[in-house]
């Protein structure tokens, strides 16, 4: 998986060693790594890609910029920051006379293996362009910007998750929405790969 420098600097106070530096540190520590290429952007900003081999007993905790920012704190013994905000964000508002429950169902079919879901909406979005810092962070992983909700659909999920997939849609897309959770079905499929589709109803 490929890895953004600038957006692993983001989560220290204190300047990274170089990107090569890193690389030779998550090598001989935790995972195989390279400095892969350095990647300009319009604005006259750079960026170094690093390439990391995530092994697979590790995938639960650092396939994600987050989870690599924290093998990195733990290598070299760096304060981290993670971020802030989220659904208790003092900036979060409930919007009158709606409920989701009454507009998307959630089925979990395998509940010993997804034993809590949670689903969200966002009302009152306007859909446009992603601001600039968050257009070069999905360029430099090889992601294209398309606008700011499917931006930061794709930012959450090279950020934070795992084997998760988001997904929004307008309202008057979604009748009788519906969200599942369960098993792959393929034949032979290994025990761990497990489907979640996440939607997040998006209301303008």
């Amino acid at each position: 998986m490929i890895f953004s420098y600038n957006w692993l600097q983001s989560f220290f106070s204190k300047k990274l060693p170089k990107p090569e530096e890193i690389a030779e540190v998550l090598t001989i520590y935790s995972f195989e790594a390279k400095v892969l290429k350095e990647t300009r952007f319009l604005s006259g900003t750079k960026d170094i890609v690093l390439d990391i081999d995530i092994l697979p007993n590790r995938a639960h905790d650092c396939y994600s910029h987050l989870g690599i920012a924290r093998e990195i704190s733990a290598l070299l013994s760096l304060n981290l920051n993670p971020p802030i905000g989220g659904l208790n964000s003092p900036k979060r508002s409930k919007t009158k006379n709606f409920k989701l429950k009454d507009r998307l169902e959630i089925d979990v079919k395998e509940p010993d293996l997804c034993r809590r879901y949670i689903a969200g909406a966002m009302t009152n979005v306007k859909v446009g362009p992603s601001p600039g810092w968050l257009e070069e962070r999905l360029i430099a992983v090889g992601q294209k910007s398309v606008n700011n909700i499917v931006d930061a659909a794709n930012y959450s999920r090279f950020m934070f998750l795992i084997l998760i997939k988001f997904r929004a849609s307008k309202t008057k897309n979604l009748k009788n929405a519906s969200l599942f959770a369960g098993r792959k079905k393929e034949k032979k499929s290994p025990l761990w790969t497990i489907i979640i589709s996440r939607w997040i109803p998006i209301f303008w």
